[in-house]
């Protein structure tokens, strides 16, 4: 395997965790501010 090969998988494997991680916290700002309007009605 050449080092390319492997610098290419470690990058998609890097935007891989990133995507996840961030779909996560938008989730969890999205239930915080639904949260927030529920208690406002």
């Amino acid at each position: 395997m050449s080092n390319q090969d492997y610098f290419i998988r470690e990058c998609k494997q890097f935007i891989a965790q990133t995507k996840e991680r961030i779909a996560k916290q938008l989730i969890a700002k999205a239930k915080e501010q639904k949260a927030k309007q529920d208690a406002t009605v």
